[in-house]
């Protein structure tokens, strides 16, 4: 039964977006081989929720959160050193 206030699909993928995003920023200026990991978890979870329903908003704020978790990864040595490419940045 459906009403006008009846949302549908309330699983968009936008919620874990948000919270990735939030641990991404965490990652970027506090302790990073926390968060970052973390925050790519959460980015994974909401990337394919939002995928599978095919909700562009939470598309868009999973990226969003995808390209803080890379800036968080690369401006984190301990992170660099743990993939290997410590070195290279040290270069």
């Amino acid at each position: 039964m459906s009403n006008k206030f009846d949302r549908g699909n309330a699983q968009t993928g936008v919620v874990p977006g948000i919270i990735a995003c939030v641990l991404a920023v965490l990652g970027i200026v506090t302790i990073g081989m926390v968060f970052v990991p973390l925050a790519a978890i959460v980015a994974l979870v909401g990337t394919i929720i939002a995928a599978k329903n095919a909700h562009w908003g939470g598309i868009g704020v999973n990226v969003l959160a995808w390209v803080l978790t890379l800036i968080g990864l690369f401006t984190s040595p301990v992170l660099l050193t743990i993939l290997g490419f410590g070195l290279a940045s040290a270069g």
